[in-house]
């Protein structure tokens, strides 16, 4: 596969992951869907502000197991998923700089 095809379906599983994510978290929290999409994105791409924070309603880490299990794996894979997106970009950016260069280089000595 192409580097540019592995980026888009990279993208793509990280779109996934925060979309369904979001809907995860907008039923358990009971947020709008936008702001899990928002806590999703904080979350994953560790930005991480603290303005908002799961697993703190109805004393969900005694009361809701199921959805402990979903928000470690959701945080665990999403990680791995989102960063691999975000390192084939800053990947492919650098390469498009080296050719560049080079290109130039090359031109320059002709």
């Amino acid at each position: 596969a192409s580097e540019i095809n592995l980026i888009f379906v990279v993208t793509f599983l990280s779109s996934l992951t925060i979309t369904g994510g979001a809907a995860a978290f907008s039923r358990y929290e009971g947020w709008s869907y936008f702001d899990s999409v928002y806590y999703c994105f904080i979350t994953l791409t560790t930005i991480g502000f603290g303005d908002m924070v799961a697993l703190q309603k109805d004393n969900a880490l005694e009361n809701k197991p199921e959805y402990v299990v979903f928000a470690l794996i959701f945080i665990l894979f999403g990680l791995a998923i989102v960063a691999a997106s975000l390192n084939l970009l800053v990947l492919r950016f650098v390469t498009m700089n080296t050719e560049d260069e080079r290109r130039d280089e090359a031109e320059a000595l002709q």
